[in-house]
């Protein structure tokens, strides 16, 4: 009969903590893995559009929202993007003219 010799309970608890730094470690990288594709937003309060907008977008150099070449609430030289490059560069919609409920292109 093979005699085991027990394990003290210092050496026990390094092996507990080794083993939860590789979880860690582990779910660490698993979750920058995951989110590597999301776009960096603009401002924290920044949530995604419900749908993808049509149409030319334009956005000025220090603002963190797109608008409707027709917006009246665009700050500064406005610059034309498309609604991918919008989205990948973090920018959201304009609550006044990205209105989804408004009756007419006028109202927006």
């Amino acid at each position: 009969m093979e005699s085991t010799t027990p394990v003290p309970q210092a050496q026990r608890l390094w092996i507990a903590w080794g083993i939860a730094a590789i979880l860690s470690i582990a779910v660490a990288v698993a979750s920058v893995a995951l989110w590597a594709g999301v776009p960096t937003l603009r401002t924290e309060h920044a949530r995604s559009t419900q749908t993808m907008p049509t149409g030319p977008l334009v956005v000025t150099r220090s603002g963190k929202l797109f608008h409707r070449p027709t917006c009246k609430y665009i700050h500064g030289p406005a610059t034309s993007i498309t609604p991918e490059q919008a989205v990948a560069g973090g920018y959201t919609p304009c609550t006044r003219c990205m209105l989804e409920g408004a009756a007419t292109p006028q109202e927006r």
